[in-house]
């Protein structure tokens, strides 16, 4: 027979203004109104993606042992401690046979823990005791009392969990007992319901002020299409170049009502991609949330940007800053980064309300509940493997979203199949929608027997040959070996060209490049070493040196190649490659995935492709089609006349 309760049990205290604690009761925070607040809340974000019932019972439990005497001593007496109030829930959760919740409720302090005994390498792995580990524990009274720090047991604390009205429903799912790829990321998004909802609920309890500065706008895809469409329509239509943005615009718009789901999306430097691949995503977005009935948990919420380097970052993150920020105001977006803080304007000066939007800023980093996050490769994904709270607690918000992978040819090889297979189950169990945005798509269907649920993307552009063709524009000569340039020989031969690019391998040769040029007041060097601030600095001069109003001398030395190509794009460039010098030979070279291959073609003196000495024609180089298995490399111009493999 359940008693009635007469206590009042409490989960959290307050604190008065001077920030000490706060002696008055009746400004603590009920323990049943935390359970039932973290529950609805937990509920709701896991209802998108049917995870709702698992989500609310993780909500009601995580802090059962808050029940427990020595716990309510401890919120008036502070020199108590050594008191885990949550692994009791997780007991309670896992005879409830519901182990998902047994996991979440276990690592929403500490981190979530790995199921069996940790066979971990010593340094490595998450550093906690398994979760079979810790259950077997509990079921030890002696060692309950070791890992609990208070005397009563899951019984006990039930019953007074149930005389304040609370009921646990019966399981109706036969419990998890596998250990594949989805049931773990399946296990991490209820986690992440749990966290956020215990964040937030705590949050509005300790500083209601902080909790009210998290309204963030929503997505609203039908106006941000208008604005983009606006700000595209004032730019040239004429040439060759820009007929090919628009028609890519045109592919992005027309495939943005195919059924969600994952694509690829192949367009070189120049191609407008960054702002045809935004148009794709908020016209997906507001194409498929039309046909949604208002209530419906299920709409696209908001649209992630992830990129491989903080460089290309802060410029995507500006050009659609300066889009959005003048409609929408200032937490449309966030730029979630290692290298970025809350920005600062200069109109917040003096202003008390900057110390708010700075607030806001960081509280969106928590957990990206905003309508467009621009953010790491690195962020996005140890969101998806991590078992820490901080990194796991936005993964519920990439939920129904539209993801665009930029540069995925940077993904690291090894990890293609993990970080592939991740993605396809965000597509079919989350109700997202991926693309992957690259000039050159690498060979991930040749790992699809690796990758959980295979690899078959669905290819945005109409013309990809065609764009690829046409802004080409890089002509690669290599030197012969018996050709060594000193850095002083190099600074000389880059003072020649009003406007020239050079990239360099290591930071210290950049160093040596760009002092041998010091004396050269349109010589600037960008290095990723650089604060994000500096870098901007250089990048906004180098631009306006390269427009062709201004057209002044730049000679730009950088250490990323990748940087360069991004930064160089106001520079003007030819449609098509150059021929190579008199006596020698156009060659293009392939190099498989994993490096250990290679592979050249000759271009001979009728204009066809060999794959030998002679005239045996060969495929299309230039087709991406062709790049499937091989990465193209670029041209080289060589005096050799025959070739090997």
């Amino acid at each position: 027979m359940v008693r009635k309760s007469r206590v009042k049990f409490y989960a959290h205290t307050a604190t008065l203004p001077d920030g000490t604690n706060d002696p008055n009761t009746e400004h603590w925070q009920l323990l049943s109104d935390h359970l039932r607040k973290v529950a609805d809340l937990a509920e709701e974000f896991a209802d998108p993606f049917g995870m709702a019932a698992e989500a609310k019972l993780a909500g009601l439990l995580h802090d059962l042992g808050k029940y427990s005497n020595r716990f309510q001593q401890r919120l008036r007496d502070p020199r108590i401690h050594g008191i885990n109030h949550w692994s009791v829930g997780s007991l309670a959760a896992s005879e409830q046979q519901a182990l998902e919740a047994a996991f979440a409720i276990e690592g929403h302090h500490t981190g979530m823990p790995a199921l069996l005994e940790n066979d971990d390498e010593p340094g490595e792995g998450t550093g906690l005791e398994s979760l079979k580990q810790r259950l077997l524990k509990l079921r030890n009274p002696k060692q309950a009392l070791e890992v609990n720090g208070f005397a009563e047991a899951v019984p006990q604390l039930l019953d007074l969990f149930h005389a304040e009205k609370f009921t646990i429903g019966e399981r109706t799912s036969p419990p998890v007992a596998t250990q594949d790829f989805a049931t773990a990321l399946r296990t991490r998004m209820l986690f992440s319901c749990l966290v956020d909802a215990d964040f937030l609920d705590t949050e509005a309890h300790f500083d209601s002020a902080q909790a009210g500065l998290r309204s963030p706008p929503p997505l609203l895809p039908e106006r941000a299409l208008e604005v983009l469409l606006a700000d595209l329509a004032k730019r040239s239509s004429e040439g060759t170049i820009n007929q090919l943005r628009r028609r890519l615009l045109a592919d992005c718009r027309s495939a943005a009502e195919k059924p969600p789901g994952l694509f690829s999306l192949t367009a070189p430097t120049g191609s407008g991609k960054t702002l045809a691949a935004l148009a794709f995503a908020l016209r997906h977005a507001a194409f498929h949330n039309a046909d949604l009935p208002v209530g419906n948990p299920k709409p696209f919420r908001r649209v992630i940007v992830v990129i491989p380097y903080t460089s290309i970052i802060e410029q995507t993150a500006q050009v659609y800053r300066d889009l959005f920020e003048p409609v929408f105001g200032p937490h449309y977006l966030l730029e979630h980064h290692s290298a970025v803080a809350p920005r600062e304007r200069k109109e917040d000066a003096r202003c008390d309300a900057e110390e708010n939007r700075l607030r806001r800023a960081r509280l969106a980093q928590e957990n990206w509940d905003v309508p467009l996050v621009v953010t790491t490769s690195v962020q996005f994904f140890e969101s998806l493997f991590g078992h820490k709270p901080s990194q796991c607690r936005k993964l519920h918000n990439i939920a129904h979203s539209v993801i665009l992978f930029d540069e995925v040819q940077t993904l690291p090889l090894k990890l293609v199949p993990s970080l592939l297979s991740a993605v396809n189950l965000l597509v079919k169990d989350y109700g997202v929608t991926a693309v992957f945005c690259t000039a050159t798509q690498p060979a991930f269907a040749s790992a699809a027997k690796s990758i959980f649920g295979g690899w078959q993307p669905t290819e945005i552009s109409s013309q990809p040959r065609a764009m690829a063709d046409s802004l080409r524009r890089t002509r690669i000569s290599r030197r012969s070996d018996d050709q060594r340039t000193t850095w002083k020989e190099l600074a000389v031969e880059l003072t020649r060209y009003p406007q020239v690019l050079c990239v360099v391998n290591l930071k210290r040769h950049a160093r040596e490049l760009f002092t041998a040029l010091v004396h050269e007041t349109s010589a600037f060097h960008l290095s990723a070493s650089m604060c994000p601030a500096h870098r901007q600095e250089k990048l906004a001069e180098v631009r306006r040196r390269l427009d062709p109003k201004v057209n002044l001398p730049c000679q730009l030395i950088s250490t990323q190649l990748i940087e360069a190509g991004v930064m160089a794009q106001g520079a003007q460039s030819t449609d098509k490659c150059g021929n190579c010098p008199s006596g020698t030979h156009k060659i293009r070279l392939w190099v498989n995935s994993d490096g250990s291959d290679f592979h050249f073609y000759r271009q001979d003196g009728n204009g066809t492709w060999s794959d030998k000495p002679g005239q045996t024609p060969a495929e299309p180089v230039s087709d991406p089609s062709s790049y499937h298995g091989y990465h193209n490399c670029g041209d080289l111009c060589t005096a050799n006349t025959s070739l090997t493999h």
